[in-house]
Formats: structure tokens, C-alpha cells, sequence
């Protein structure tokens, strides 16, 4: 499935102060160490595990920072590339991990 129904939701539902977190397997596994610690510090944040191709409808403005933790590139198109590099260059934050 390749839509923003594959993101999983975590916290707040508030909007363009997000953190999208995008790999690391799943929460239970390898993503859980990263994803505690935005949880206990309050941060509202939508989860993307690295099995999960990037969703083509995202709204990538509903965030604040884009989070890449082995998260493949096969996961993304061209195109999505290029919007995420046109998103940072708007402003938004991109950390690459991994």
C-alpha cells in the first residue's frame, strides 16, 4: 500500500508541528529505542516503518522534521525525492540516520 494509511499516528493530532519518523523495521523492534524517547519527550510524531514504501498523497507540510533511519531509497520515486528536497529548502528539517 503505497498512501498515508500505512503511517501510524503517535500522540497529539497536531498539525505542521510534526515529526515524521520513516524505518527502523517497526516499533517493537529497532524503531522502539528512537520512538521512546519522542514519545516521552511529547513530541507528536507519525511512524513509517522501513517495509512501507514512502506514501505518494503525504502532505509534508504537516511536519516540522523528516527523520530517515534505514529507511530505504527503493522506498521512494524520483519525484518524492525531489519534493522532500524542495520541502527542506522551504524550510522543513531533514535528519538522516543510518
Amino acid at each position: 500500500m503505497n498512501d498515508v494509511s500505512t503511517i501510524k499516528q503517535i500522540q497529539s493530532p497536531e498539525t505542521g508541528n510534526r515529526i515524521l519518523y520513516c524505518g527502523d523495521d517497526d516499533l517493537d523492534r529497532a524503531a522502539v529505542y528512537l520512538s521512546s524517547i519522542l514519545f516521552d519527550q511529547k513530541y507528536a510524531f507519525d511512524y513509517l516503518p522501513s517495509t512501507s514504501a514512502f506514501p505518494g498523497n503525504i502532505d509534508l507540510n504537516r511536519y516540522r522534521l523528516i527523520i530517515l533511519s534505514d529507511y530505504p531509497r527503493a522506498n521512494f520515486t524520483n519525484g518524492q525525492l525531489y519534493e522532500i528536497c524542495e520541502w527542506v529548502d522551504t524550510g522543513g528539517s531533514l535528519l538522516m540516520i543510518g
